[in-house]
């Protein structure tokens, strides 16, 4: 097998409801592209894309009909433009990362049905939003992960990419420690992710892909039928993932490379592109 592209995004949400309602927007969305032909997109781009319609700086377009018709008035009537300087012109354009966080805020503020603006900031991994409590990292998996991986699973498609989605909790309580809040924090992490996991893999299979999750108490695949082969958030794997399995001696131990063990991880795999059009709109 030839070495996979690593590929890693990385967006930050204020909950898992935030993160999972975006999944079912940008199906909506989807769908309501691909039946307009209006305007052609490229299925790799996400909500990046340049709108042909709007070809300037700015997405700005030009009206050829309207100008066509005042063309003659214009000449007529019209006064010479007000002087601009080149370094001023220049300040005007946006440049691509201002360009990104326009869009970006604005398809989000649009989207919520409940009329919230919410910022889901994309990161490559260095950035910390302490005011956000979801990570939702998807990247590639690596070509020496992937066959422990799909041993975890009856059902994954035969030569197929593997996409690994891993959504991290922020915590009240240091999960390597032992207590009833503890514990109580652990098992209302456990269910939310069970829930918002089942709902993002649901809208994953729409889109015509595979797509199942571990349940975190058991390790097992969650819709696969059972298999010997199990994944816990202490597995060293997970090393390769981004995080840091720490050996304790009497324990491990898995660390965030922000909230360190102040965190719940859950696992979520499907053969969607990790650079698919799906993922580039969260």
């Amino acid at each position: 097998m030839a070495a996979n592209r690593s590929i890693r995004n990385i967006f930050y949400a204020p909950n898992m409801r935030h993160l999972a309602k975006q999944f079912c927007i940008h199906q909506r969305s989807m769908a309501t592209m691909t039946s307009s032909n209006q305007i052609s997109k490229s299925s790799k781009v996400g909500i990046w894309n340049n709108d042909p319609s709007f070809p300037m700086p700015g997405n700005i377009g030009v009206d050829l009909n309207a100008l066509d018709a005042s063309s003659e008035i214009k000449a007529s009537t019209s006064s010479p433009p007000p002087y601009q300087s080149l370094a001023s012109a220049f300040l005007d354009l946006e440049d691509e990362a201002m360009r990104k966080n326009r869009i970006l805020n604005q398809f989000v503020s649009e989207s919520l049905e409940d009329g919230e603006e919410v910022d889901l900031s994309e990161d490559k991994a260095t950035t910390s939003y302490l005011d956000h409590n979801v990570e939702c990292k998807i990247q590639s998996c690596p070509d020496h992960l992937m066959k422990s991986f799909t041993s975890l699973f009856d059902s994954f498609p035969a030569n197929e990419q593997l996409t690994v989605i891993t959504l991290s909790q922020k915590t009240e309580n240091d999960m390597t420690t032992w207590s009833e809040e503890v514990e109580n924090e652990r098992e209302e992490l456990t269910g939310i992710f069970i829930d918002n996991a089942k709902e993002i893999c649901s809208k994953i299979k729409e889109n015509g892909h595979w797509a199942d999750f571990i349940e975190p108490a058991s390790g097992h695949a969650y819709y696969s039928s059972h298999r010997n082969e199990t994944l816990f958030e202490t597995d060293d794997r997970l090393n390769q993932l981004g995080f840091e399995i720490e050996d304790l001696g009497c324990c491990k131990v898995l660390l965030h490379n922000e909230w360190k063990s102040n965190v719940f991880v859950g696992i979520i795999f499907t053969n969607a592109p990790a650079d698919s059009h799906f993922f580039g709109s969260l």
